[in-house]
């Protein structure tokens, strides 16, 4: 979240998260390769909020990984909140409708009904009918302990 409010790629003027001295593309494979690891070495490197370049596009990408950090993200006001082509390297693979690529009023009336879908009270609604299926397959499985030594 920059200074003004507002979230999303940073410019020049800007100072971004602290990132790794690896140049772009390296930092990108590491991403690529190492998900979980590259990840969990730069929030000890760097504390809980980082930022790294990617090979694609060279722009800085940010990662939150303070509760409050993200709840502000996820609260903030849709035109508040621009990440333009920043995103274009996520349409790939989350597709040009996915939320996180939406902008302004769309990002919001279609967060609003996603929120809507998974409220607490709305999923407690559908635990009878996943424990059913969940113990109608497991049933179905029948017994193969054996099956394991």
């Amino acid at each position: 979240m920059h200074g003004d409010g507002t979230c999303g790629t940073t410019s020049r003027e800007q100072a971004a998260p602290p990132e790794p001295t690896l140049p772009p593309q390296l930092q990108s494979l590491l991403m690529a390769f190492f998900p979980e690891k590259f990840p969990t070495w730069l929030n000890r490197k760097h504390g809980p909020t980082w930022s790294m370049r990617t090979g694609v596009h060279g722009k800085n990408l940010v990662a939150l990984a303070n509760n409050e950090h993200i709840r502000q993200v996820f609260t903030t006001k849709p035109e508040k909140m621009y990440d333009g082509e920043a995103n274009a390297i996520f349409e790939p693979p989350m597709g040009s409708s996915s939320l996180m690529l939406m902008e302004t009023a769309r990002h919001a009336h279609t967060r609003q009904i996603s929120l809507r879908q998974t409220s607490r009270e709305k999923l407690r609604s559908y635990r009878s009918t996943i424990t059913a299926i969940i113990s109608d397959e497991v049933e179905r499985w029948g017994n193969h302990s054996n099956c394991w030594s």
